[in-house]
């Protein structure tokens, strides 16, 4: 229960963090980008259970059955998966900006932004939660920080 619960305040988090972003670029830029949060929606949550399934339910299965192939295999099939819908999609921009009954000479090439933007969030998340789950995240804050040191 203590997991699933996590799971599911990790997603409250991803979901608040995508509406916010959206807002913050709708007020600073332009009021109509205000739009992108309901153009993008239906797509975040795809993307969210991609993560939900290849991500941390495979990082559950190696906790659970003691089997860290399924890590490796979680991520291929879900940056593949992820990679084919939203390629789909970015293929059909123009019928999915009418589906979702905007104009797409304003929105397509924020929606074209959204979506790599999106699937690049795939990717991040899936590396998160394998080092969420494999207690691997104090090790790569402190490597982050130390090369963030060294760089200055």
């Amino acid at each position: 229960m203590n997991k699933l619960f996590r799971i599911s305040f990790d997603m409250f988090l991803a979901t608040i963090a995508h509406l916010l972003g959206w807002f913050l670029v709708a007020l600073f830029i332009d009021k109509d980008l205000i739009n992108m949060t309901l153009l993008t929606y239906p797509l975040w949550f795809i993307v969210c259970a991609i993560n939900c399934i290849c991500g941390t339910g495979a990082n559950i299965s190696a906790i659970r059955d003691k089997n860290k192939d399924s890590v490796f295999s979680g991520f291929i099939m879900g940056s593949i998966t992820g990679l084919i819908l939203l390629l789909i999609v970015l293929v059909k921009i123009d019928d999915y900006i009418l589906f979702m009954n905007m104009n797409p000479d304003t929105y397509k090439i924020f929606a074209i932004y959204a979506i790599i933007i999106l699937y690049l969030r795939l990717l991040l998340k899936m590396i998160l939660s394998k080092l969420y789950y494999s207690n691997d995240t104090k090790r790569a804050n402190r490597d982050i920080y130390s090369r963030k040191i060294s760089l200055n």
